[in-house]
């Protein structure tokens, strides 16, 4: 298994797991040794979203190769939602 895919993996049941924190070591590592896979740069951001990081959220999901804006477009959706959600609780 590639060193991308194996943090990636773990990263993501991180996040599954409310373990934002250290789901984001894993995923910045994921992003480091595969940074041309968009599903990288989208679970870091989503990560960041999570820990209520909002820019670097948004940078990790649009970082310029049209991928990621697709990634980009999808995640704003979601994160929008999410973000509503925790400004009505």
């Amino acid at each position: 298994m590639p060193q991308y895919a194996a943090a990636l993996h773990c990263g993501r049941l991180l996040l599954k797991l409310d373990k934002t924190e250290e789901a984001l070591e894993y995923l910045t590592r994921a992003v480091e040794v595969g940074p041309e896979l968009a599903l990288t740069h989208e679970q870091l951001g989503r990560a960041h979203s999570y820990a209520g990081d909002l820019e670097p959220a948004l940078r990790w999901c649009y970082s310029g190769s049209p991928a990621l804006r697709l990634c980009f477009y999808t995640f704003k959706k979601s994160f929008l939602r999410y973000i509503q959600n925790r400004t009505s609780q």
